[in-house]
């Protein structure tokens, strides 16, 4: 059995034009910029490497946190291949029956993102597995998310130069899925909890709006709240759940019963010395997967409410323990 260990960087939107992808249809967080691989063979020997530049077409602008992050700039990129014609020359550097895998999920979500952006087959994306997952699994004594740095420090690993450059990370993970039991790890290999519920799933409509003085101004925008039909008739939604500091998510039902989750996702940035809000409104099909984890996110939210009401009402006492 052959690996491909792979990495990505991209290119990510400047906050104030994330209104640019209404124009895509989809939330795109960033635009591929580099690949890099190497393929390791059962015994853990690197055994070739590949890396090559990928010029963007959406995300033109090069990102400041990025240039400063991997040294890549938009004059390195100018003359570089688009992602189709470098994707198809990874692919077959791949070969047919190789196993992928990266640092995390991130990686793979932005690679299933352009491959949509660009009509590719999803068929590209293999067999792939978690390589941060497996190294928890095996090497900690509970999970815990450590970073590619300081899980090369963990195994004594000496670090590489140009970290942040695709190849090298790639490298650096190849390096550490050595120390890995990775046969067993994939026949184990447990998908459930690897990656989030809306991950990999197709939106049945994006929206940005941008440019608002405050959360209150934003809220109080009905294009933003509500949702419409074709025919102008809102969908009956259920209450806006919060589920990460800036994200919310709620249900929506339609006249014919058709049922959608609806996430929002806000963002905060400076402009012209004032501060702006923006948000993205994507909308899914609701298979009971969604639905399921929607109502888990409102219980524990309503949870969360009782017990701090609980706790402001001066006859509150809290239970004690029993031995």
């Amino acid at each position: 059995m052959q690996y491909i260990v792979f990495d990505l960087e991209w290119n990510e939107w400047m906050t104030h034009r994330l209104a640019r992808q209404n124009q895509i249809g989809f939330p795109l967080a960033g635009e591929i910029i580099e690949i890099g691989a190497v393929r390791m063979d059962a015994r853990g020997r690197i055994l070739d490497s590949y890396e090559r530049l990928v010029r963007p077409v959406h995300i033109t602008e090069m990102h400041p946190h990025v240039r400063r992050l991997t040294g890549i700039d938009s004059e390195m990129l100018a003359t570089e291949k688009t992602f189709p014609a470098v994707m198809a020359e990874f692919d077959r550097w791949c070969g047919e029956d190789a196993v992928m895998l990266s640092w995390g999920t991130s990686d793979r979500q932005i690679l299933a993102e352009n491959l949509r952006l660009h009509n590719l087959p999803q068929r590209w994306l293999r067999p792939w597995y978690n390589a941060q997952q497996i190294f928890a699994a095996y090497c900690l004594e509970r999970f815990e998310q450590y970073g590619l740095a300081r899980a090369c420090e963990f195994l004594s690993i000496p670090p590489l130069e140009d970290a942040h450059r695709a190849v090298h990370d790639a490298m650096a993970t190849a390096r550490i899925c050595s120390y890995l039991p990775l046969a067993q790890a994939i026949r184990e290999y447990n998908y459930h909890g690897t990656i989030g519920p809306l991950e990999f799933r197709p939106t049945v409509a994006y929206r940005y709006f941008d440019g608002y003085a405050d959360k209150e101004e934003m809220w109080e925008d009905n294009r933003v709240a509500e949702i419409r039909t074709e025919q102008g008739a809102p969908l009956a939604m259920t209450n806006r759940e919060r589920y990460r500091k800036n994200a919310l998510v709620a249900l929506a039902r339609d006249a014919a019963g058709e049922t959608y989750l609806v996430r929002w996702k806000m963002y905060q940035y400076r402009r012209r010395q004032e501060t702006r809000y923006g948000v993205g409104r994507e909308v899914y099909r609701a298979v009971p997967e969604l639905v399921h984890w929607y109502r888990d996110i409102a219980a524990r939210n309503r949870d969360r409410r009782m017990l701090h009401q609980a706790r402001n009402n001066k006859n509150f006492r809290p239970r004690k323990k029993e031995r």
